[in-house]
């Protein structure tokens, strides 16, 4: 037969072979031990389950539905009476719950006619003491977590002491920031630049390597015009004075004098070389992290004896045009080569096409009395120049445009800007 608990709703299988016909039976629910009375009637049908005493109703509490099985254990007389005890014990527990509530319900009435609110915040911080102790630990915690996320948020954000930064002054900082960058190229170059004359690291091929441009090694490389046993060779010589012995009459030091910033990555050195004064102009600039050099000119050099513009005044110039041919398999292409010679140099060195009317800007390497060698780029190719005196007004040499060779032909003519006079041919000091 089945019955059911009134005070939990569980419906609980029992074996009518186990208990004996017409005697009021009574067993402990199983899931919340309330006693559960039934009597097993003569025709076998599910005996009607006595209500319980109204003490034993509770407030209505949800549970899941369950059958459960009794045993087939016959209730001896002791279990009998521990039944009987554990029926008016839960009687007893029913009554002080009955207590319980009544004892709330006084107490919310109290709360509700009384007006002060300090004595019902009192007394609902302590009925809702639990949830408020949870809501403050979260609190804690969140609060915890702000100020550790703003620890290293601030670290993140830190910025140079002695800066203050706000709307007005974002531009001006940009600009601080990007002059002092610059700056600080230009000094790491001159510093280079210096160590590397005061060590004659320049003779050093794994130092040319490191830190000269494709187009400085071929010019280096071209201007070696001695056998080389193991390509590549390179000229350092022009990283020198003409020198080739110390200059008299003097301490024979060879150190360097100043390192200038000229602009648009070039720097000029001025040095002694064995007691001979030389100036030197090189393009030098950052590429990946490395200083790197890529252009290398003649300024001054004292050594230089035998030059084609021997005045070294710096107020004296002398414009110089040649005119002349280019030849190669695809036949003849008149071209033309200016530049202006300032104290022993060649400078503002501009090669025309006169047939396609291009110019390319080139800068002097050799600039001697027997031989003139000047260097630029035609789009990616290295373009050369390499030009020797047949006489005072004849000059013949080759030409490489990348992998072009070209025989080139020259004649020359001088013109002095101050005096506005024209010669007849280059002067030649012997």
């Amino acid at each position: 037969m089945k019955v059911k608990c009134l005070n939990c709703g569980t419906i609980i299988d029992i074996e009518e072979s186990g208990y004996p016909v017409g005697i009021e039976q009574t067993i402990e629910c199983p899931l919340c031990q309330e006693n559960v009375s039934f009597t097993i009637k003569d025709d076998s049908k599910t005996s009607e389950v006595l209500p319980p005493p109204i003490s034993a109703v509770k407030s209505p509490i949800k549970v899941k539905s369950r059958v459960v099985k009794s045993g087939n254990n016959h209730p001896d007389e002791s279990s009998r009476n521990n039944q009987n005890e554990n029926k008016e014990n839960q009687q007893t527990s029913d009554e002080s719950l009955d207590d319980k509530i009544a004892k709330w319900e006084e107490t919310s009435q109290q709360i509700t006619n009384n007006s002060n609110p300090l004595y019902r915040l009192a007394y609902y911080l302590g009925y809702y003491h639990d949830n408020i102790k949870k809501g403050l630990i979260c609190i804690c915690v969140l609060i915890v977590l702000f100020f550790v996320g703003k620890f290293f948020w601030n670290n993140y954000q830190s910025r140079p002491s002695g800066i203050k930064v706000d709307t007005d002054s974002i531009a001006e900082l940009v600009d601080s920031i990007s002059d002092e960058s610059i700056v600080n190229e230009s000094d790491s170059i001159i510093s280079f630049l210096r160590l590397m004359y005061e060590n004659s690291d320049y003779n050093n091929y794994p130092f040319l390597n490191s830190h000269c441009t494709q187009h400085l090694l071929s010019v280096l490389s071209e201007a070696y015009d001695y056998d080389c046993n193991e390509s590549p060779c390179y000229a350092t010589w022009l990283f020198r004075t003409q020198s080739q012995d110390y200059k008299s009459s003097t301490d024979n030091e060879s150190r360097v004098i100043s390192v200038k910033d000229l602009g648009d990555n070039w720097f000029e050195i001025e040095f002694y070389d064995g007691g001979w004064k030389g100036i030197k102009k090189i393009k030098a600039y950052f590429k990946d992290g490395n200083i790197v050099m890529d252009m290398i000119e003649t300024v001054f050099d004292e050594a230089a004896e035998d030059v084609i513009a021997h005045d070294f005044n710096p107020e004296v110039s002398l414009n110089h045009h040649f005119t002349g041919t280019f030849t190669d398999s695809k036949g003849v292409f008149p071209v033309e080569l200016n530049f202006t010679s300032v104290r022993g140099n060649a400078v503002d060195v501009i090669y025309k096409n006169v047939t396609l009317g291009g110019e390319i800007r080139m800068s002097c390497t050799e600039f001697t009395k027997k031989t003139l060698s000047f260097t630029g780029k035609d789009g990616r190719n290295t373009f050369t120049i390499n030009l020797h005196f047949i006489d005072n007004n004849t000059l013949q040499g080759k030409a490489v445009d990348g992998n072009k060779t070209l025989d080139v032909e020259m004649k020359a003519e001088c013109i002095h800007d101050n005096n506005s006079q024209v010669a007849d041919s280059v002067e030649v000091v012997e």
